[in-house]
């Protein structure tokens, strides 16, 4: 719950799912009914946008989405890498012969609330 209160967990990615689906029922409802107006009525270039909407609306709503939630997973990676390459110069700082001065890096931890110096899951 920490992680969500200071922003270090997004909830954007899970809205943007939720959104998704909610597009694509959209997408495909509305082309159901232009196709459904277009047989009913003869005109042939609103059936074919029905049946456009329908197979290609999905994959236009998925590759938006996509592209969205390829921010969000970008931003996971470089904390991901962040907290390894901590706990890397902290082990290296620990492991280092004769050094007894507090490490940079653990100072740095200190000023971020709920930071740890455990290797990173």
């Amino acid at each position: 719950m920490s992680d969500f209160m200071t922003f270090r967990r997004m909830v954007t990615p899970y809205v943007i799912e939720v959104l998704f689906w909610l597009a694509c029922v959209a997408v495909v409802v509305a082309g159901l009914v232009l196709f459904v107006l277009g047989l009913h009525e003869r005109h042939r270039s609103e059936s074919l946008t029905g049946l456009g909407c329908i197979v290609l609306g999905p994959l236009v709503v998925r590759i938006y989405a996509e592209i969205l939630i390829v921010i969000f997973r970008i931003n996971a990676t470089l904390t991901d890498l962040r907290a390894l390459a901590i706990w890397a110069a902290e082990r290296a700082h620990a492991a280092a012969p004769g050094n007894h001065e507090p490490p940079l890096v653990s100072s740095v931890l200190a000023a971020e609330p709920g930071s740890s110096t455990e290797p990173p899951s």
